[in-house]
C-alpha cells in the first residue's frame, strides 16, 4: 500500500494477510509453445514462416536433425553446455547452418523473425529443463519441427542472437 500511496495510485485494502491469489491463469510452457505461433502480431505463424524460409534453402531439419540425434543435443544442453549442443548440430548440418549463417546476414526481416524466435524458445526450453531435471520435457521440445528448427537458427548464428 505504500507504494500505491506514494504513487499516487489507490490503495489497496488486504483483508487477510497471505499469499495473494491467483486466478489460475499462470502461463506453463505448453502455453508459451502453443502461442509461440502468438497473436500478438510479430509472432504471427512465425514457426510456419521460418519452417517455409528453410524449406526454401533445400534445408530439411526433420532429415539433418534425426529424433535420436536431438534426443543426445537435448542431453547435452540439459547438463548446461548449450554450445556443446550448437556444436553437435554444427557437425551434423555444417553445409545448411553455414547456409542459413549467410541468409540471416543479409535478410533483416528474416534475421529479426529469427530473434524473436530464437528468444522465446530459449526461454521455453530454460522453463522445461528447471521444470523437468531429468531432460524428458526438454527432449520433448526439441524433437519437435520447431525445436529442430530452432537448433538450426541457434547453431547457425550462435550467441548473436
Amino acid at each position: 500500500t505504500a507504494i500505491f500511496e506514494a504513487a499516487g495510485g489507490p490503495s489497496v485494502v488486504s483483508e487477510a494477510p497471505g499469499p495473494p491469489e491467483t486466478s489460475g491463469d499462470g502461463w506453463t510452457w505448453r502455453n508459451v509453445l502453443a502461442s509461440l505461433d502468438g497473436a500478438d502480431g510479430e509472432g504471427e505463424g512465425l514457426s510456419e514462416t521460418l519452417a517455409l524460409e528453410l524449406s526454401r534453402m533445400g534445408v530439411d531439419p526433420e532429415r539433418l536433425l534425426p529424433t535420436l540425434r536431438v534426443e543426445e543435443i537435448a542431453a547435452v544442453v540439459q547438463t548446461g553446455d548449450v554450445e556443446g549442443g550448437r556444436e553437435v548440430v554444427r557437425r551434423l548440418a555444417p553445409a545448411a547452418t553455414r547456409r542459413i549463417a549467410r541468409r540471416l546476414f543479409t535478410d533483416d526481416e528474416l534475421k529479426r523473425k529469427s530473434e524473436t524466435y530464437v528468444r522465446r524458445y530459449k526461454a521455453l526450453m530454460l522453463e522445461a529443463s528447471t521444470r523437468d531435471p531429468a531432460g524428458e520435457a526438454l527432449a520433448g521440445l526439441l524433437v519437435t519441427q520447431d525445436g529442430r528448427v530452432f537448433l538450426l537458427l541457434d547453431a547457425a548464428v550462435g550467441d548473436m542472437i
